[in-house]
């Protein structure tokens, strides 16, 4: 019995030297060297290769076993003066932090679609990179991955699943100047927060009609956006998506949006026409203050609830047409400096009771639908 023991743990301290052994073990492949993760993986870990074009292997052999690539390195190739084309390998799933920083000759990257993060900063600084392509497993890109990449012009994003794309103060794309062509692969189902906001170079930009959501500030401050279209699927938009979209004209949302949420069209001052869902049943708080060019807006009979500023600003609006018979409970700061004799529609036999509702009626020239 005691031999027996002795044996037993004989083996788990041989098993354990070996296993600590293979976690140390590394290799150095073209002056790039691979190191044994705990997960029994490989990460690129080092790089001092100068190289213009350089490709990641699938697998490397470390003392006489082949080990699988899925990591890039923290910094492994940060400030390389010479790389200009990076091919990452099917199996790589994570692109560490400040991976490829600074890579100012950077031209070209394909990256496979194994992975699954792209880390904080990774691509920051690489102002020769024209077009990217996110593949559609990815699930998370670090805050300001491709900060301040000038020269990007196209991203192809493949992206299907739920993803997070930098935070609140800091997006993925800041600083991107140029970046005015944004492809989004047809089996998407969310635009994720903050992922173009700031985007100034964007004129125009179409929702493939699988996109179910667009999140908070997806598109906002995207200054440049002239035309939009929204896919047929899209019934969540998230708060200020759309806000400072200085040249936006017109919006026509789709039957599954319900609710336009807060700040959702804030101070797109050129947008004239806006096309509600009939659906539509609450429109909130400021989402269309600032709109200083909108000229009618037509609440569906299912529209229940307007928020506070929700129209605040909109100057150049002419007329409003309500299709609810009873008048919705609105503040008074709803239609804050709009013109109080424009013309207000509303179905015929109700007149008598927005004439007498609370903020309705302040507008002078209320009248029945002589539809």
């Amino acid at each position: 019995m005691k031999i027996r023991i002795f044996i037993l743990m004989f083996i788990a301290i041989a098993v354990q030297l070996v296993n600590e052994s293979v976690s140390a073990a590394s290799v150095t492949i073209k002056n790039i060297t691979y190191t044994v993760m705990d997960n029994g993986t490989v990460c690129a870990e080092a790089a001092l290769t100068s190289s213009e074009n350089v490709e990641i292997p699938e697998s490397v052999e470390i003392k006489g076993r082949q080990y699988s690539v899925t990591e890039i390195g923290e910094n492994l190739f940060s400030f390389s003066t010479s790389l200009a084309s990076i091919k990452l390998p099917e199996g790589v799933k994570v692109i560490r932090k400040n991976a490829f920083a600074d890579c100012k000759q950077l031209k070209s990257v394909i990256m496979p679609e194994s992975l699954e993060v792209i880390g904080a900063e990774a691509f920051r600084n690489c102002k020769n990179l024209m077009e990217i392509t996110i593949p559609v497993n990815v699930e998370l890109i670090g805050e300001n991955a491709f900060q301040n990449c000038t020269g990007l012009t196209t991203v192809n994003f493949n992206a299907e699943g739920k993803v997070i794309m930098g935070t609140p103060g800091q997006t993925v794309f800041n600083r991107c100047m140029a970046l005015g062509n944004v492809v989004f692969g047809e089996n998407i189902t969310c635009i994720p927060a903050n992922a173009f906001k700031g985007c100034n170079a964007i004129t125009s930009i179409r929702i493939p009609d699988k996109v179910e959501s667009i999140e908070s500030n997806a598109f906002g401050k995207c200054t440049g956006l002239v035309s939009l279209v929204i896919g047929k699927s899209v019934a969540v938009i998230g708060d200020a998506a759309f806000a400072d979209c200085y040249k936006l004209a017109s919006v026509k949302l789709p039957e599954g949006v319900k609710a336009i949420s807060t700040n959702l069209f804030r101070n797109c001052r050129a947008l004239e026409s806006v096309e509600l869902s009939q659906y539509t049943e609450s429109i909130g708080e400021g989402a269309f203050s600032g709109c200083s060019s909108l000229k009618a807006v037509l609440f569906p009979a299912s529209v229940t609830a307007i928020g506070n500023r929700a129209f605040s600003g909109c100057r150049g609006l002419q007329s409003i047409t309500m299709q609810n018979p009873s008048p919705v409970v609105i503040e008074k700061s709803c239609f804050g400096s709009v013109n109080k004799e424009i013309t207000v529609t509303v179905p015929q036999g109700s007149e008598a009771k927005y004439g007498e509702a609370p903020v309705w009626c302040e507008f002078k020239n209320l009248r029945g639908n002589q539809d």
